[in-house]
């Protein structure tokens, strides 16, 4: 049975969210609904995400339900006069199918406060006793303020897989020590808002909570901050997937 589940589970997945499946948004983002091109972080699925410090990173997401829908991936971003320039190296899936994905991106600030950048790469895909496919893949996006408080992102993601071309934009708003995100994906076959909320207790620990609007999933999470090293944990459910729980740790180089 466990196969035929297998194969159902990654028809469900290819049809809503295949090109996510290659990019590992991190957790920090997960935890927060997923989906947020209005955040600056290492993760960010919007190449115009823009980090002041140049920094590395690896993401471990691990489903209780399926062991071969975990996934893995480490990024980097390096600061030079010209703009920041990252990489990005992620695998999900297990020995008779799985997908790699390799990327570059570059980003950089057009005035003090609007940052633009592209990101371009292909990913993999394997399945047991056939062809692997090779499908190249980019991403542009910006981000700005609207106010002082608030920041809009926008991205667009185009693939040659079918059905794998999507928007997303959405708005940052900060509070005091609180964090408002929103934001909206539409993809060739459906369109998800998610809602997420950051709140720092301190400088060394912040709590998060979001909602993925289709499927409906929710996701709790936690920072800690200790120097130059952050780690962000997240605990997902999926009424398909069951229980996920997930890591990252990244550390800034200056």
């Amino acid at each position: 049975m466990k196969p035929i589940y297998f194969s159902i589970l990654v028809c469900f997945v290819s049809n809503f969210t295949c090109s996510l499946a290659q990019i590992i948004e991190g957790t920090r983002i997960k935890s927060l609904g997923g989906n947020s091109p209005a955040l600056s972080d290492l993760f960010s699925i919007n190449p115009a995400s823009f980090v002041h410090k140049s920094s590395i990173g690896t993401v471990n997401e691990h489903p209780f339900l399926l062991n071969e829908l975990s996934k893995y991936s480490v990024n980097g971003i390096w600061i030079t006069p010209i703009g920041n320039i990252g990489g990005n190296i992620s695998y999900s899936g297990h020995a008779n199918f799985h997908r790699s994905r390799y990327s570059v991106s570059y980003s950089k600030l057009l005035n003090e406060s609007f940052s633009a950048g592209v990101r371009i790469g292909a990913h993999q895909e394997f399945i047991k006793y056939r062809e692997s496919l090779t499908i190249p893949e980019g991403t542009v996006g910006i981000q700005f303020p609207l106010t002082e408080q608030t920041r809009l992102g926008s991205s667009l993601f185009i693939s040659r897989s079918n059905n794998n071309n999507y928007f997303t934009t959405g708005i940052s708003h900060y509070l005091d020590k609180t964090l408002l995100l929103t934001s909206l994906l539409i993809n060739e076959s459906t369109t998800s808002i998610q809602f997420g909320i950051e709140h720092s207790f301190t400088e060394l620990l912040t709590f998060r909570v979001g909602l993925h609007t289709v499927p409906i999933f929710y996701s709790v999470g936690l920072g800690l901050k200790s120097g130059p090293y952050q780690f962000d944990f997240v605990y997902a459910f999926h009424p398909i997937l069951g229980s996920t729980l997930g890591i990252s740790i990244s550390y800034e180089l200056d």
